[in-house]
């Protein structure tokens, strides 16, 4: 199998609107990133990376393979199955074959295999930012002060209206139609007013685009992310779990996934009460059900990750923001389920034991072992780290 990690396939979606390449930072970053598709893999995989593996390894990990590394162009065909992280017409063109039977050491992974390919213009719309806010708003679970801007006329109003409800200090996020990992979008965390350079970031993402995503940047208490397997009228919950995220919202891991809670299963709200309460959970598991069978109606067929969080209000009042963000594509919360799953038995770790998916450096823990997935450098340092407390 050929797993491709194009990780910047956002920039593709976009079609006939000029799009920066990615930068030499963000590059190498999702290269890094890539590499941990080893643990979709089997014996004998490649996985193509977006840019030159340069000094990465794959370090030895009880019951994962180490796949070869490729990089270059991507081929024009393979003779055999593909995964890629995000479905592009360049990839939906590598050939038919794409998913296989299999007994991987996960449930997760299985189903993940022989789940439908989806179709890349099916994927573009499912990705697009222009999805979120109707759907917020039919799901019953709007953000107040969010809205779509497209000229600095509407970025103003809408700024505005969001202080209003969030307080004067409120910042903001515009978010460009196609955007991920921090990438074209405009983050103003303070309360003044939009200045020259903020309004000409704002014009070029217009430019770029055209219709944006406009949010209040809220302080967040906790962030969490779901995992869904979409083949048709057919919806399985495959993982619930937290994330990790910088206080500019940059996903950082993944934290306590439950082996015994990531199996494919029903979008029941039982499956989201280790996080939150049984209200809560109920209106999750609504929002994720009817999100999923939205992108089943416009076409789409495979993996789907739905990110939601808590935040504070200017008066002090816990919420949740039940819908963030649609992630069409695969998301590292799928592969942290399956890598659970896939070591579990190897590392004979008790089934219950919560674990952390580390990206770049992770936080020194006092006590607790740690499982290097990816390493660079001379030195073979951990650039992607599994902590087990």
């Amino acid at each position: 199998m050929l797993l491709v990690a194009n990780l910047g396939f956002e920039n593709e979606l976009a079609a006939g609107k000029a799009r920066p390449a990615l930068g030499r930072d963000a590059l190498q970053a999702a290269t890094r990133a890539g590499a941990l598709m080893r643990v979709l893999a089997g014996e004998g995989d490649t996985i193509w990376l977006p840019g030159p593996p340069g000094s990465l390894r794959m370090t030895p990990v009880p019951g994962l393979p180490a796949p070869d590394l490729i990089h270059g162009p991507l081929p024009r065909s393979w003779d055999g199955p593909v995964l890629a992280w995000g479905e592009t017409e360049a990839t939906a063109a590598l050939g038919a074959g794409f998913r296989q039977e299999g007994n991987s050491g996960s449930s997760v992974l299985d189903a993940l295999l022989s789940a439908p390919k989806p179709d890349p213009e099916a994927a573009r719309e499912a990705n697009s930012k222009a999805l979120l806010e109707p759907l917020r708003a039919g799901l019953g679970c709007s953000l107040p002060g969010s809205g779509r801007a497209s000229r600095e006329e509407d970025l103003l109003r809408l700024v505005g209206e969001a202080r209003r409800i969030h307080g004067p200090a409120c910042g903001w996020v515009l978010k460009g139609e196609y955007c991920a990992a921090g990438r074209e979008r405009l983050f103003e965390s303070g309360g003044a007013d939009p200045g020259p350079e903020i309004l000409a970031a704002a014009a070029r993402l217009f430019r770029r685009h055209g219709v944006c995503l406009f949010e209040p940047w809220l302080r967040r208490t906790a962030d969490f992310g779901c995992s869904l397997l979409i083949d048709g009228d057919q919806v399985r919950l495959t993982g619930v779990h937290r994330l990790l995220v910088s206080d500019r919202g940059r996903f950082q891991g993944v934290e306590t996934v439950l082996p015994s809670r990531t199996v494919p299963g029903p979008v029941s709200p039982d499956r989201f009460e280790v996080y939150l309460s049984t209200e809560e959970a109920a209106r999750m598991a609504t929002v994720a059900g009817g999100t999923a069978a939205a992108l089943g109606r416009i076409g789409y067929r495979g993996h789907v990750g739905i990110d939601f969080w808590r935040y504070v209000t200017a008066e002090g009042e816990d919420r949740i923001n039940l819908l963030g963000e649609i992630n069409a594509r695969l998301t590292f919360g799928l592969v942290a389920g399956v890598l659970v799953q896939r070591i579990c038995a190897a590392l004979g770790t008790d089934p219950g034991t919560p674990f952390r998916l580390w990206f770049g450096p992770e936080p020194r823990l006092s006590t607790g072992r740690r499982l290097p997935l990816v390493a660079e450098g001379p030195e073979g340092s951990s650039a992607i780290t599994l902590s087990i407390p």
